[in-house]
């Protein structure tokens, strides 16, 4: 059975009468359909506008992902974002044929495997075993 990711914490607003219209209004000007384009688009703009007058300090984010290791059987892969922020490793192994197979998502494509077929050693190990990139098969 394949492993699920939990969702992360959401927020939820509410608007009702004048500001529902002036939200959709700007919804609308800016031509977006979600209402979450709109929360995000602002949240973003407000965010970037007092980062810039020094009132707010961007923590950095971690990578999503990162290569832990690799050789001709697989590669290890830390997502950050799995298990609800927590981490865990995506064991990938490669088939004899060179089909690459996340153990964590029970999956032959998922974006592990993306990102660890974007590493340039890994795509030294596919073309030194004669084996095509999936998205070339």
């Amino acid at each position: 059975m394949p492993k699920t990711k939990e969702k992360p914490p959401q927020v939820r607003v509410v608007f009702a009468d004048e500001m529902k219209d002036r939200f959709d209004n700007v919804k609308k000007f800016y031509g977006l359909q979600k209402n979450a384009d709109l929360v995000r688009l602002l949240v973003t703009q407000k965010f970037e506008e007092l980062k810039k007058q020094g009132s707010i300090i961007e923590k950095p984010m971690k990578p999503h992902f990162k290569m832990l290791n690799h050789d001709d059987r697989g590669v290890k892969v830390w997502d950050n974002q799995w298990n609800n922020g927590k981490g865990f490793d995506a064991q990938i192994q490669f088939t004899p044929e060179g089909k690459a197979y996340c153990c964590l998502c029970d999956a032959f494509k998922c974006e592990h495997i993306r990102f660890a077929l974007e590493q340039n050693d890994v795509q030294k190990i596919f073309k030194d075993n004669g084996w095509k990139q999936p998205d070339e098969s």
